[in-house]
């Protein structure tokens, strides 16, 4: 016999014991279990219920959206002409949209910072300029253009709005200048900006940063006009985009400044900027100098709305070029 085995006599003996009630007191214990439980979930939803509610009730349209209702609002002409194209008013933030990138981003494209170098005052340290100065605004945004572009009398062309940043700029203690480098066509436009500014600069040693300010042109998929908003100080405002070459000899340098000022302007509304636009080809370039192409609104944007988004861009700039810690 194996040692190890207890024998029949050492085997423990368990005395069978007598019920007294015990089915009874397990349904009783299972019914309290059970209302528990119900009870627990009825708190838990009437709880979330009211967060939900209370959420609702405090989050605002312009909180969750960029605009309000009434902003984003397209008004149904009772006449509508044939071939005519739509204007409708849309947030398109980065935010909204989910994505800080847009277009060639078949590159390697990570998040960077620029360091900024404190600009001295008194001198002239930005050139602000429009390759495309040509481009227009509407002075009024009708609800509906007849046509495949806006133009004609009722346009305000993109330079009003870099020529009001180069004097908001210089106002916060910026030096800056604007500079018309005299394009009236598409044609060779980064090379004659590019010429223009070399020759400014022989008089202006000191610039360091040069702003070229433009503006998009958006459809939806029907043709229609696409109009980027946002609501600031209960004003529409124009959403913006910074474009950058991917192609460029600068484009490191050029992306890092667009991303420092793409999260100082998110800082102060994140609603008001567009996704970077990363072109497949070469922008404005001038020698080692960082060159931030900023498209501001539309074809379908006013005027006022793109100059008070103009504002806003000073604001976040000049804060970069000059608290610096």
């Amino acid at each position: 016999m194996n040692g190890n085995l207890p024998t029949k006599d050492i085997l423990p003996y368990i005395k069978p014991r007598k019920k007294r009630g015990g089915n009874n007191i397990k349904i009783i214990v299972t019914v309290i279990s059970v209302l528990a439980v119900a009870a627990l979930v009825f708190v838990i939803y009437r709880s979330g219920k009211a967060l939900l509610s209370s959420f609702a009730k405090t989050t605002t349209p312009s909180e969750t959206t960029g605009a309000s209702d009434s902003l984003l609002k397209t008004n149904e002409p009772a006449v509508f002409p044939n071939g005519a194209r739509r204007i409708i008013k849309k947030d398109m933030s980065a935010v909204t949209l989910g994505k800080m990138y847009d277009g060639n981003t078949d590159i390697d494209l990570f998040p960077s910072v620029y360091n900024f170098e404190r600009v001295s005052e008194g001198k002239i340290s930005v050139l602000v300029i429009c390759s495309r100065g040509f481009e227009e605004y509407l002075k009024d945004v009708p609800d509906y253009i007849e046509g495949d572009y806006p133009g004609g009398n009722e346009t305000e062309r993109v330079d009003t709005c870099a020529k009001n940043i180069a004097t908001k700029l210089s106002s916060l203690g910026v030096g800056a200048l604007y500079v018309d480098v005299g394009n009236t066509s598409t044609y060779k436009s980064y090379e004659k900006a590019a010429k223009a500014v070399n020759e400014c600069m022989k008089n202006h040693k000191d610039v360091k940063y040069i702003i070229d300010v433009r503006r998009g042109i958006y459809f939806d998929g029907e043709g229609n006009f696409i109009s980027p908003v946002f609501e600031l100080n209960g004003k529409e405002a124009a959403q913006m985009r910074f474009c950058v070459g991917g192609s460029g000899r600068n484009v490191a340098v050029d992306l890092a400044v667009s991303d420092t000022v793409f999260s100082a302007l998110q800082k102060k509304n994140r609603f008001c900027v567009m996704p970077t636009d990363i072109k497949s080809g070469t922008l404005c370039e001038v020698g080692d100098i960082p060159v931030l192409t900023l498209e501001i609104g539309g074809a379908a944007n006013s005027i006022d709305s793109a100059l008070l988004s103009s504002e806003l861009f000073c604001k976040a700039f000049s804060e970069l070029v000059t608290y610096l810690s």
